[in-house]
């Protein structure tokens, strides 16, 4: 599938939802997470990384008053020192472990 026609899917998918949503009796509370730049794994200064994020996710999915929609802006493999020996799969095995529902490959 070309990017032009997986960006329009996506866009139709979305506007789908959107629709839905609005079409609901109830007001749809939405908290959407997004992140990216996770071509490492570990958190640096006691920020970021793949546990920080699995824990902000939990802790916004447990709330149970919300929809979560969790979204990648990219820049999931490279510059990751082990991607050069891994082809990037142990960041897509992390990455395989969340409800990620947008995910834009980035550079």
């Amino acid at each position: 599938m070309s990017l032009s026609k997986l960006s329009a899917t996506l866009l139709l998918g979305m506007s789908g939802w959107a629709f839905a949503a609005a079409a609901q009796a109830e007001p749809l509370h939405l908290t959407i997470l997004h992140y990216n730049d996770m071509d490492r794994m570990e958190a640096e200064n006691g920020r970021g990384g793949f546990a920080k994020l699995m824990a902000v996710l939990k802790d916004e999915v447990s709330r149970g008053d919300r929809t979560v929609l969790l979204t990648h802006g990219g820049d999931a493999i490279s510059p990751s020192l082990l991607s050069g020996f891994d082809h990037g799969a142990h960041i897509i095995d992390l990455i395989n472990e969340t409800p990620t529902a947008i995910f834009v490959p980035g550079n």
